[in-house]
């Protein structure tokens, strides 16, 4: 804040006239917070008033004519979900933090290691913990463990690929939705992939136990074993 603003006097020392609508609102704020506000703060809301200023509603009109327009001129594809206020004082933390990432969560979940890895030590999940008066970032390496966190908790975390990795983004609810939706829990499908994999491991070793058979064996010349 100016300092000049901070030290004024009299009404006169603030140039009013020269205020856009969010500055003045700011500076009202401000000199609400003191334990003497000055004389003239009354006056400052009378001008605020004759602007047309609810300052019962803490979002000045510039500041939503700012988000409407950076929002309507935005080239962000509509699969990145960007949270975003130009005024957050009536914003949790969790709501005025930005999470970017791709959306398309049922592949995430189903198709790739993040929930059914017991440990993601290479890409664990970043927690946005919300604690009130702070942010706290939380790695967690475990699906499992997501579950002690509300439904409103925004999580990120990264699909590792073969040629390139894409981080994706969702809240503990959208986790908790889609196992309900499911009718799964995280051991399930802990368990689900556990099959998956030895099942695979089975046929691996038994299309080598017949290569090995054809190669060592004249027998099985010119037959098809693994028919």
């Amino acid at each position: 804040m100016n300092n000049d603003i901070w030290k004024a006097d009299t009404i006169e020392d603030l140039n009013v006239d020269e205020m856009t609508d969010g500055h003045l609102v700011s500076v009202i704020e401000m000199f609400e917070k003191r334990k003497l506000p000055p004389r003239f703060l009354g006056e400052l809301k009378d001008i605020a008033t004759k602007r047309g200023i609810d300052l019962n509603d803490k979002y000045a009109k510039e500041n939503k004519d700012k988000v409407a327009k950076e929002k309507r001129e935005s080239v962000v594809p509509e699969r990145i979900w960007v949270l975003y206020d130009a005024d957050p004082r009536d914003k949790t933390l969790t709501e005025r933090i930005i999470t970017i990432g791709r959306t398309t969560l049922h592949d995430l979940f189903t198709k790739s290691n993040v929930l059914t890895d017991k440990k993601l030590n290479h890409h664990p999940f970043i927690v946005f913990r919300d604690d009130g008066d702070a942010m706290n970032i939380v790695i967690v390496h475990n699906a499992k463990e997501l579950d002690k966190f509300g439904d409103e908790t925004k999580v990120m975390v990264q699909w590792k690929g073969k040629w390139n990795s894409d981080f994706f983004h969702f809240t503990v609810g959208d986790l908790r939705n889609f196992l309900k939706k499911e009718s799964v829990t995280i051991d399930d499908l802990i368990v689900r992939k556990q099959v998956e994999e030895e099942d695979k491991k089975r046929k691996r070793e038994s299309k080598n136990v017949n290569e090995n058979l054809l190669k060592t064996n004249p027998f099985f010349d010119g037959l098809d074993i693994n028919e």
